[in-house]
């Protein structure tokens, strides 16, 4: 008989412990998720980067042609998550030279995005912005 009393007492114990658990173990488990989203999110914004600046690096005309480079980093994503992306082309820092002292013609593209968590509780702001810049030399 005290076998039955006790297993009673402890399936009630039970209950209370997966009651105090259970929405840190979901908060967790959505925060995790967010993370992963976010961690997609900004290799897709790098890899958008790279497409524009592998458009642009291919000769002098091309890295004139921003409506070209638009075109390659729309191909690569047009919206992530729903969102969509900004493209923007800034100045080259590049400042390496060629044996003759003239400068390498470079191309930059920059991909921004502004990432929107699932989740938004106290630590976590209500959007995350993510920005790749992605400079490349002129080949020809």
């Amino acid at each position: 008989m005290f076998r039955r009393d006790h297993f009673h007492k402890s399936r009630g114990q039970s209950i209370v412990e997966l009651a105090l658990i259970l929405p840190i173990a979901v908060l967790i488990l959505a925060l995790s998720a967010d993370f992963g989203r976010a961690m997609t999110a900004y290799i897709q914004v790098g890899s958008a980067a790279r497409e524009g600046a592998a458009y642009g690096m291919q000769s002098t005309e091309a890295s004139q042609d921003t409506s070209g480079m638009i075109a390659a980093v729309r191909a690569e994503t047009t919206l992530i998550w729903g969102e969509p992306v900004a493209i923007s082309f800034p100045d080259c820092t590049d400042t390496f030279t060629r044996p003759n002292n003239v400068p390498y013609e470079c191309v930059a593209v920059t991909v921004s995005y502004n990432f929107r968590p699932l989740i938004t509780i106290w630590p976590i702001p209500d959007a995350v912005p993510m920005e790749r810049t992605v400079e490349m030399r002129v080949v020809n």
